[in-house]
């Protein structure tokens, strides 16, 4: 008879609680410790290791343990999504904020400071750190890159 734990998608909406409070509270029991951010974690019975990955985003090096392999390989996904949207914060948001930009991102009135780029997804952007193919500075295209391909024919003998 299948259990709950072959089915990780469904796991996490049945124990759907906020797991940033409670990772929060991991961390501030961790720190009164005196272990703080970068320090390794082991979280036992880590289902979808939801709140080993908020710990991850918080400094500290997460090994997830649970007896479910469907588990473990959801939470194997999951860290990849969730790694891939926190580094894009990191080179998008996050900047933003710190610098007090309040014109940033894509909505009306905002700078028209833009990259064109050559993949069919942010994550793929992340990803291979691919050139852009036209980049736009307060709304004018200031470059453009392209990559020529040139096929050479051996001569007939």
């Amino acid at each position: 008879m299948a259990t709950v734990y072959e089915f990780p998608e469904y796991y996490d909406i049945l124990f759907g609680w906020d797991r940033d409070e409670e990772a929060a509270a991991y961390a501030d029991a961790m720190r009164e410790w005196g272990v703080g951010g970068g320090a390794e974690v082991l979280e036992v019975a880590a289902g979808t290791a939801q709140v080993g990955i908020r710990l991850a985003h918080l400094g500290y090096r997460v090994t997830a343990l649970d007896v479910s392999a469907p588990m473990l390989e959801y939470a194997t996904e999951v860290a990849s999504r969730s790694d891939l949207a926190f580094a894009l914060d990191a080179v998008t948001e996050a900047p933003a904020r710190a610098a007090r930009l309040t014109d940033y991102g894509l909505k009306a009135g905002a700078r028209a400071d833009l990259q064109l780029l050559p993949v069919p997804s942010w994550e793929e952007a992340l990803r291979l750190q691919v050139p852009p193919e036209k980049v736009w500075f307060a709304g004018r295209m200031v470059a453009e890159n392209s990559v020529v391909s040139k096929l050479h024919r051996r001569a007939s003998r």
